[in-house]
């Protein structure tokens, strides 16, 4: 297995650009629907096919240069937390450092052990913060079923409260667009 090495520069221009769009977005016809959100939530389930791609996967790969199936990343207005396998939090690892936004926002790993009781822990530590916010961002589809997005489906049918959806399709269009 090859070593992956993700483009800093890339991310920390894109995540910066990411985070100025959201917090501006009420000034941009094509950001508004994630204006008043607390946070913005990506999913990368397991691939579909080459040909017809996922928005989560598509966005992932313009965001990190890659494409990390399984994973979940969660923006929050101070912090970014991605949920993955440890197989793949070795290169995501290098994500460490904070983004060079003011003030900067730090990033967390929060790595899915195959011992269930670390694995549990850590889903519903990221659950625990998704389900904290009032409105969040998603992008409206369909993933293809893999162990991670059951998991998810059960924390949410088990919740008490969750988080009304914002679409945020079309702000992700036109972030990506003007890169």
């Amino acid at each position: 297995m090859s070593t992956i090495k993700l483009d800093e520069i890339t991310f920390q221009y894109r995540a910066g650009k990411l985070y100025d769009n959201w917090r501006n977005a009420e000034q941009r016809v094509d950001c508004d629907s994630i204006a008043a959100t607390d946070a913005l939530f990506l999913v990368a389930g397991n691939p579909v096919s080459e040909d017809s791609p996922l928005m989560g996967t598509l966005v992932q790969q313009w965001l990190l240069g890659y494409e990390f199936p399984s994973t979940f990343i969660l923006f929050e207005d101070h912090r970014i937390t991605i949920l993955c396998s440890p197989s793949k939090g070795g290169p995501r690892s290098s994500l460490s450092w904070t983004v060079t936004l003011p003030p900067g926002v730090p990033i967390e790993i929060l790595e899915l052990a195959k011992e269930a009781r670390l694995r549990n822990k850590n889903l519903r530590q990221f659950f625990a913060l998704y389900a904290s916010k009032r409105r969040v961002g998603v992008l409206r589809e369909v993933y293809p079923g893999c162990a991670l997005i059951d998991e998810w489906k059960d924390l949410l049918a088990d919740a008490t409260a969750i988080p009304e959806f914002v679409d945020m399709s079309a702000a992700f269009s036109a972030l990506m667009a003007t890169d």
